[in-house]
C-alpha cells in the first residue's frame, strides 16, 4: 500500500470515530478498529451531542413507570384456644335462600378495633323486606350493651351498624359478641337467621400516632398489616361508596376480605 493509500485508508477511518459503531448506541464511547502499518488497534470514539439528539445515547435513563399501587396485606393476631370470631355464616336462614354474615375474619382471637364506637359490617345474600335486630353483648354481664331493631326493607350487598349512632360503647380489653339478626316473624325468633362476631377493643398509642400522621393508603396498611380489622373494613367500604363508578376500591374490599376467607358479590 502506497503512502497515499495508507493516509486515504486512515482519513476514512478517523472520520467514521464521530458514529457510534451499530450495536453499541448504549455505550458513552464507541469502539472502532482502526487498522495501520503496525497492525490493528482499538480506539474509543467519543458519542456526539448529535447522537444523544438522536437518541443513541442511553446514559440518562427514561424514568420510571409509576409502581401499581400494592395490594392491603393482612395479618391477624391470633391466640390458640380462644373462639373463633365468625361462626360460618349464618347459623340459621329465614326462607330458603337469604343468608346473613358477619364480615369479620374466622380467627382465634378476636377482631380487633381501636375505636371506642367502630362501625359493624354485615352482608346479605338477597333482598329482604324484615327488619334486623342487632345486639351487642358483654358475655360477662346480665343485660346488652345495645339492643336495636333495624326497621327493613334491606338490599342484598353490604351493610353496617355504626355504635356510635346508637349508643354503644367498648371498654378497652373487654372482648364483646355481637349478633345481627334478620327477623321474618318477632312472634317466632326460631326462624330468625342470625350472623355472630367478636371485637375487642385496644390502645396502643403509637400506632394511633402513626396513624394520625398518615395519608389514606398508608393508613389503610398499616390498620391491616397491624391486624385492626374493623377501621380495615371501614376504610375500604368508605371508598367503595366515595367511589361507586371506579373498580379499584371494590376490588380492594374484596381482596381484603378475600383474605380470611370470605368471597361476596355486591
Amino acid at each position: 500500500m502506497t503512502a497515499f493509500d495508507r493516509a486515504f485508508f486512515i482519513g476514512c477511518l478517523l472520520g467514521m470515530m464521530t458514529q457510534p459503531a451499530p450495536g453499541l448506541a448504549d455505550s458513552a464511547h464507541a469502539v472502532v478498529v482502526v487498522a495501520s502499518a503496525s497492525g490493528a488497534h482499538e480506539v474509543q470514539a467519543p458519542v456526539t451531542s448529535k447522537d444523544r439528539a438522536a437518541g443513541t445515547d442511553q446514559s440518562e435513563a427514561a424514568p420510571p413507570s409509576p409502581r401499581a399501587s400494592q395490594p392491603v396485606v393482612w395479618a391477624p393476631r391470633t391466640r390458640r384456644g380462644a373462639p373463633a370470631a365468625r361462626m360460618g355464616g349464618a347459623s340459621r336462614r329465614a326462607g330458603s335462600q337469604l343468608v346473613v354474615l358477619a364480615l369479620v375474619p374466622e380467627i382465634d382471637e378476636a377482631a380487633l378495633t381501636l375505636r371506642e364506637q367502630p362501625s359493624v359490617h354485615w352482608h346479605l345474600s338477597d333482598d329482604s323486606p324484615h327488619a334486623v335486630n342487632f345486639t351487642l353483648v358483654d358475655p360477662d354481664a346480665i343485660d346488652p350493651i345495645l339492643d336495636v331493631t333495624l326497621d327493613g326493607p334491606f338490599t342484598a350487598g353490604f351493610h353496617a351498624v355504626d355504635l356510635a349512632a346508637h349508643g354503644g360503647r367498648l371498654e378497652v380489653g373487654t372482648r364483646y359478641e355481637w349478633y345481627v339478626a334478620v327477623v321474618p316473624d318477632p312472634a317466632r325468633r326460631s326462624a330468625d337467621s342470625v350472623a355472630r362476631g367478636t371485637i375487642l377493643r385496644v390502645s396502643e398509642p403509637d400506632l394511633e400516632s402513626q396513624l394520625s400522621r398518615a395519608e389514606s393508603d398508608r393508613a389503610l396498611s398499616l390498620l391491616a398489616s397491624s391486624g385492626i380489622w374493623y377501621e380495615a373494613m371501614e376504610s375500604v367500604q368508605r371508598r367503595v361508596q366515595e367511589r361507586p363508578d371506579d373498580p379499584e376500591p371494590r376490588a380492594e374490599r374484596d381482596a381484603l376480605l378475600a383474605q380470611v376467607g370470605i368471597e361476596l358479590e355486591d
